[in-house]
């Protein structure tokens, strides 16, 4: 299925996402995703509505702070968001709608997307 990375490979494959985990003080939980395969995604599930966008391991094995990182690099990765790992998403689908907050939301960690922005908030609490 997919080959788990030792810690000391993260940084130089995941830069990105190592950063953001390193601003929410260790705590963020991250996951493989399915990839996409000519279009389709190999999950085995007929008909899959989630093509690359879904879990790769089983979501209830996943521990607070576990970091879960695919060696062979054909797919993306996910961030469980919420208190588990110490943020929330604002998902921005368009540059429009972007503009519209960014000046009135603090300066933050943010990924651009195929469609616009995600930006990230350490959880309140």
């Amino acid at each position: 299925m997919f080959t788990e990375l030792a810690p000391e490979q993260w940084g130089a494959l995941f830069p990105d996402i190592l950063t953001l985990d390193r601003r929410l003080g260790g705590r963020a939980t991250i996951f493989p995703l399915w990839p996409v395969v000519d279009g389709a995604c190999p999950c085995g599930a007929p008909a899959c509505d989630r093509i690359g966008k879904h879990p790769r391991v089983a979501w209830g094995q996943l521990g607070a702070a576990e970091k879960v990182f695919n060696a062979a690099g054909d797919g993306g990765h996910g961030l469980a968001t919420g208190e588990r790992s110490a943020c929330f998403v604002v998902d921005c689908d368009t540059v429009e709608a972007y503009e519209a907050l960014a000046a009135r939301l603090p300066a933050t960690f943010s990924v651009a997307t195929a469609r616009g922005v995600h930006l990230y908030f350490k959880w309140p609490g």
